[in-house]
Order: C-alpha cells, then structure tokens, then sequence
C-alpha cells in the first residue's frame, strides 16, 4: 500500500495508491463566519503544537465551521510542515480574498506574503 500527500493548483490531496482517500480544495475554502478577522488562523497553544484550520462549509449544519487540517495518515509524515507550508502558500496564490493570520505566515516562513 503506498500512501502520498500532494499540494497542487487545486489543493492538498491525499492519496492512496491511486485512489483519493480525500481532498481540501482551495475552491472549497470559506471566510470566517464567526470574527471575520482571520480565515486561515492556528489554534491556541495547549499541550501539542498548533494546528493549522481553516473553514468549510457543513451541509448538516447549512453553516461554514472551522476545521483543523489533518494529515490523517498512521505513518510518520517527515515532510509535514513542507506539505502545510504549501498548503498556506497555495491559498495566498489563489485564494487571495482570504486573510491568513500573521501567526501562520511566520510559522511556515512565508515573510514574503507578511504586508
């Protein structure tokens, strides 16, 4: 069984063997109904590292809710934070009319984007 994550013009795309286990399309991605300050933000610091969210929109719920991405896979990911740097800096490319918190810029050391 092989198992790879790819970020691409679309999103970020899980796959396994060839197959599609799921995916996080930028198209897919939602402002924040709650604040409105920031659509792509970290969560706090707790007793593990911040987790990178973003919003989506729940058909069950008819509402956009915050979602942490999760590379849901039972091996070690030694590319993570590559795989989520690109992520972010695929939704400043082109999802620009969503706002990324200055936090999750110097996370993943994107001072390019940083206005």
């Amino acid at each position: 069984m092989t198992t790879h994550i790819i970020v691409d013009e679309k999103g970020l795309h899980h796959y396994c063997n060839r197959d599609i286990l799921y995916s996080i399309h930028y198209a897919e991605l939602h402002p924040n109904p709650e604040t409105g300050k920031y659509d792509v933000l970290l969560t706090e610091y707790d007793e593990s590292a911040p987790s990178l969210c973003i919003y989506f929109f729940e058909p069950a719920l008819k509402k956009a809710m915050r979602k942490a991405v999760n590379l849901d896979i039972d091996t070690v990911i030694t590319n993570g934070n590559l795989l989520l740097k690109n992520f972010v800096k695929g939704i400043l490319i082109f999802r620009p009319d969503l706002k990324v918190a200055p936090n999750v810029l110097d996370l993943y050391h994107l001072e390019e984007f940083n206005k």
